[in-house]
């Protein structure tokens, strides 16, 4: 029986930033449907007071729910997470050969590895319960490069760690989740499924991992995340069910929580459509800085890449949009006006639109941009624009 890791608070915080309250909300919420791990995003520009909070709130909850952290497979974000009271951490890296080029400078493969094998035994020397390595992109990965695939499994069983293997783009299709997932579980590795919704796929292809051996499977509430979110519990839980799978998640509980879940966000089911804005937008930073490995080829091909102007926004577009506009600045400045847009878009508690970047950027440094330019900027080869909006 695999165990469900709810994901609301981190991957669905790329969705929606919430104010702590319904935070706390959410955590409720997905310990009442049964979730056995809950994971918070390591907190880079929101606040650390306020993880600190919500974790001893789900402490007072006195469940068997495991508390744990999500960062980057860095020396730095591990060592962060000593400084939380949570039964352990995750960290992620994607060793595929388009990350490496475009989003990790030309990283090599053997540097890739040897990130991930440091990264597993960092997190298994804090002796903590739970322990979870991410291949980021990894179904990409299997199609690249499977032999390499699986020799990072091997590997990072040998440390006892979790290994997730995302479906990062969801281009996995129902033909091929079978032989993927029996594939991976054959090299004897305990395997987190975490499937991504841009064909509509995420809640069958997690369902399928969970039968085939998967140890744990990623949700969030009504499937929010990045672009189209990724599985929901619930149906999830029901495909699990109709071909004979058993699960620990509440399902005679759903149509309560779903309502309390849309009272509490005002977020409605329409979001997930394949061409909707938000399933065209990006809001992780670390994403932002190579946009084209989060989406279906065929999806790019007919729609235009949407960049967030939210906490999460990357520096590194920043420096574009300065750039474009003829503009140098030193990395240390563009980093500290990247952080006031941050703080800015967390005031609102939303995203910011072209004409309120183009404000903090004159506050912060005297520069006069033009709005229209920041909205039509274009990124690298692909001529994707950047165009932040309101939620």
């Amino acid at each position: 029986m695999a165990i469900f890791l709810d994901s609301t608070l981190r991957e669905g915080a790329l969705y929606r930033l919430f104010p702590k309250e319904i935070n706390t909300e959410l955590a409720r919420l997905a310990l009442e449907y049964g979730a056995d791990v809950l994971e918070l995003p390591l907190p880079y520009r929101t606040s650390k007071e306020e993880t600190c909070e919500l974790i001893r709130n789900v402490r007072e909850a006195k469940t068997n729910c495991l508390v744990i952290l999500h960062g980057r497979a860095s020396r730095s974000d591990i060592e962060d997470m000593k400084e939380f009271d949570v039964d352990g951490g995750a960290a992620y890296l994607s060793p595929t050969s388009s990350h490496r080029k475009w989003k990790l400078h030309d990283m090599s493969r053997e540097e890739a590895e040897q990130r991930l094998m440091e990264a597993a035994d960092m997190l298994k020397s804090q002796n903590r319960k739970y322990n979870r390595v991410t291949i980021e992109d990894a179904s990409t990965l299997y199609f690249e490069d499977r032999e390499f695939l699986f020799r990072l499994l091997n590997e990072l069983k040998q440390r006892d760690v979790i290994i997730s293997v995302p479906d990062t783009r969801g281009r996995l299709f129902p033909e091929q989740i079978e032989s993927f997932a029996q594939d991976l579980v054959g090299t004897g590795a305990k395997l987190g499924g975490h499937n991504h919704d841009d064909f509509g796929f995420a809640n069958y292809n997690t369902a399928i991992e969970a039968a085939n051996g998967f140890y744990e499977v990623h949700t969030t509430l009504m499937g929010i995340g990045e672009r189209n979110g990724i599985a929901d519990p619930f149906p999830t839980a029901l495909i699990m069910e109709s071909i004979g799978v058993r699960s620990k998640i509440r399902i005679d509980g759903a149509e309560r929580i779903y309502s309390e879940f849309c009272a509490f966000t005002d977020i409605d089911q329409n979001f997930k459509h394949v061409f909707s804005k938000e399933s065209r937008s990006l809001s992780a930073g670390v994403h932002q800085t190579y946009p084209e490995g989060y989406f279906p080829e065929q999806k790019l091909k007919h729609s235009d890449i949407i960049l967030r102007a939210t906490p999460h926004l990357s520096s590194k577009i920043v420096d574009r949009i300065l750039r474009h506009a003829g503009h140098s600045l030193e990395t240390e400045t563009v980093k500290a006006l990247t952080s006031s847009i941050a703080k800015k878009s967390a005031e609102l508690n939303g995203d910011l639109t072209s004409e309120q970047i183009a404000e903090v950027v004159k506050n912060e440094t005297g520069i006069h941009l033009d709005p229209n330019h920041i909205s039509r900027l274009k990124i690298r080869r692909t001529g994707l624009s950047t165009e932040p909006h309101s939620s």
